[in-house]
């Protein structure tokens, strides 16, 4: 009887222990919210990003759109219009989902990738010739091209 008890003042222990947090999600105006486009860096709030029209971009940028570069734009405006919620805020977690969908500095480069594997040490030299803000991931991807360039003929010498 007295464990049984004791185990029933626990678990209303437990109960008012978790009831007295309240989780509470931190928010975020989307006007408030600001991302970095253009050549120069530019600022533009992500209520207004969303609703920008083509013609406003390029204007913005100072590059013209292709038609795969509208469709870029445009699948990129319909994803950060799914994240703001109706009242014109954002969650924490989709402000972090944003910015890790506009650094094109990480993952894998297929530029990088390709000149390792075709052009070899010469590849990767080519790589950290060419100056801006991916140098890093390219000569990253460029020795992993290279890595499984060298792999490649160590395997074929070792058949033949």
């Amino acid at each position: 009887m007295k464990k049984t008890l004791l185990f029933i003042g626990f678990i209303l222990l437990g109960a008012a222990a978790f009831a007295a947090f309240k989780s509470e999600k931190r928010q975020t105006m989307a006007s408030d919210f600001s991302l970095k486009i253009g050549s120069q860096g530019q600022s533009i709030s992500l209520a207004k990003f969303v609703n920008l029209r083509d013609a406003d971009y390029e204007a913005f940028t100072g590059k013209k759109l292709g038609f795969f570069g509208r469709m870029q734009f445009h699948n990129q405006q319909r994803n950060f219009r799914k994240l703001i919620n109706s009242d014109g805020t954002i969650d924490d977690e989709a402000g972090v989902k944003i910015y890790k969908d506009l650094d094109r500095t990480k993952g894998f480069n297929l530029t990088g990738f390709m000149m390792g594997l075709t052009l070899s040490l010469v590849g990767v030299l080519t790589m950290y010739l060419v100056k801006d803000e991916r140098r890093k991931n390219r000569a990253t991807w460029a020795w992993v091209g290279t890595a499984f360039w060298l792999a490649f003929l160590l395997i074929l010498i070792a058949v033949v």
